[in-house]
């Protein structure tokens, strides 16, 4: 395909690291990185790793350091994973401070570490747009968008993947047919205060019902089924390439219970597809 925009911002979503407010962080003598920056596990052979984090960033370096490094911890304040973990991975819960060498977690026990990896995700960062462009990012909330891609007064100004925790190829070829329907008239749009009425009511909707912090205004996960479908429905196109299909619904929820029972080892199993794309199984 080749999409020709009047405007659109590929968003640099995973370009500018997020760095968390850590008392102490400044005096820590080991080495701070973002998980932004990790390359290679052999660089880090024979050390003490603490990654600050568990989402997908921080499960994923761990597993791919932990056959190389001397211990890991994982800090974070989710649930404790009951994965198959590796042996040499301690969890443990949120940093509380830095003591020079020691990182001091909130449950008040602390550890010499080589190395702090901070695995505290991104920010949305749209340094090639004007102030006339009237985008506003409100930790990590952006607005003014209608289905989280048009601005609803620069209505050709289209913002394309800046939604997380998705299966993102088939997400992503909705949103792309949805601005194209806004560019090319296929879909007419509703006013901008309705626009704008149904972003708050999204937003309301995740904080109020779903109770999502403000920063996850635009995490999808569970809510991604029925916005692809919603988004080619508003710009009157037929799904002909199948992106809404069951089966990548069937394939996200396996893949999340594979990982939660073997972080390890998840992502050496093999999915077969049937031919006709209606069936699946893991071998």
């Amino acid at each position: 395909y080749l999409f020709l925009w009047e405007r659109a911002s590929l968003n640099s979503q995973y370009a500018v690291p997020s760095y968390p407010n850590i008392p102490g962080l400044e005096t820590f003598s080991g080495k701070v990185i973002h998980s932004h920056e990790y390359r290679h596990p052999e660089d880090f052979k024979g050390q003490t790793v603490v990654l600050f984090g568990a989402g997908f960033s921080g499960r994923d370096i761990c597993v791919d350091l932990h056959t190389f490094v001397d211990k890991i911890y994982l800090s974070h304040h989710i649930p404790n994973l009951d994965a198959l973990l590796p042996d040499n991975l301690r969890q443990v819960p949120d940093i509380k401070s830095i003591d020079k060498g020691r990182v001091v977690f909130t449950d008040g026990q602390s550890v010499e570490a080589d190395v702090l990896m901070l695995c505290t995700g991104y920010l949305y960062d749209f340094p090639f747009l004007t102030p006339e462009c009237e985008v506003v990012v409100d930790r990590k909330r952006i607005s003014p968008l209608y289905k989280h891609i048009l601005h609803t007064k620069h209505t050709s100004l289209s913002f394309i993947g800046v939604v997380w925790t998705i299966s993102p190829f088939q997400l992503l070829a909705c949103q792309v047919r949805f601005a194209m329907a806004a560019l090319d008239g296929t879909m007419v749009l509703p006013s901008r205060t309705d626009m704008d009425a149904d972003a708050q009511c999204d937003y309301e909707y995740r904080r109020d019902e779903l109770k999502y912090p403000h920063h996850y205004a635009h995490k999808m996960d569970h809510l991604q089924w029925e916005y692809d479908k919603e988004l080619l429905r508003l710009a009157n196109v037929v799904d002909d390439d199948g992106a809404t299909l069951p089966l990548f619904k069937e394939l996200y929820d396996a893949t999340n219970c594979l990982q939660t029972e073997d972080l390890v080892n998840y992502k050496k199993r093999i999915i077969e597809i049937s031919d006709d794309w209606t069936s699946w199984q893991v071998l």
